[in-house]
């Protein structure tokens, strides 16, 4: 099953200097209180194919990407895609200078594929390749194309919640996992906006 670090991320009983791992869930109250639709969504969702798996004996396995990046299948841009394109398409001269983990499209695909076919695979994955902050993300945009118009100021990020320092290898290390460079993605993901005219 496909799920979310939306649904590890807001473990709010989680001690601050903890890594995210796989037992982390996110708060469903802190999340309703807060308006966060897609979290608690995930969060429910994946809590509620647990709960059926254990009652009907079923061997489930579930992957937690972060923001997925890289190459669209798809002619309009997804959720994920969209920090991305707000980026490029000159909507906005700032940024919120938040952290996000990101992961190649193709290392989840990948990570599917591992944990079908790795009998040994079991309980969750967290699946995310590198943090990098919209100013690193900029940046990297910058250096690979020097000619686009990017968001020059930056502003504080509205969710306060502090981000893990240390994050699950689990996935690496039980399924053996590759994850592809960040800029290569990020670059795949500019080059595939661009391909489909999004900006």
């Amino acid at each position: 099953m496909t799920s979310s670090v939306a649904a590890m991320a807001f473990d709010l009983h989680k001690p601050k200097d903890a890594p995210l791992d796989e037992s982390c869930w996110s708060d469903e109250d802190y999340l309703r209180e807060n308006n966060h639709w897609y979290m608690l969504g995930k969060t429910m969702g994946e809590k509620a194919a647990w709960d059926y798996s254990q009652k009907n004996g079923l061997d489930l396995v579930v992957i937690c990407p972060s923001l997925v990046l890289g190459s669209l299948l798809q002619a309009s841009p997804n959720a994920s895609s969209l920090v991305v394109l707000k980026l490029l398409n000159g909507s906005s001269d700032s940024y919120e200078n938040s952290s996000v983990g990101v992961v190649d499209v193709k290392d989840v695909a990948n990570a599917h594929l591992l944990a079908y076919e790795t009998k040994s695979a079991s309980g969750r994955y967290l699946c995310r390749n590198k943090t990098v902050t919209r100013a690193e993300m900029i940046e990297i945009i910058r250096r690979l194309y020097p000619d686009y118009t990017l968001p020059t100021r930056m502003i504080e990020p509205q969710i306060s919640l502090s981000m893990a320092k240390e994050f699950s290898q689990k996935i690496v290390n039980e399924l053996g996992l590759k994850y592809t460079p960040v800029e290569t993605t990020i670059k795949e993901t500019v080059e595939s906006l661009k391909e489909k005219g999004l900006f």
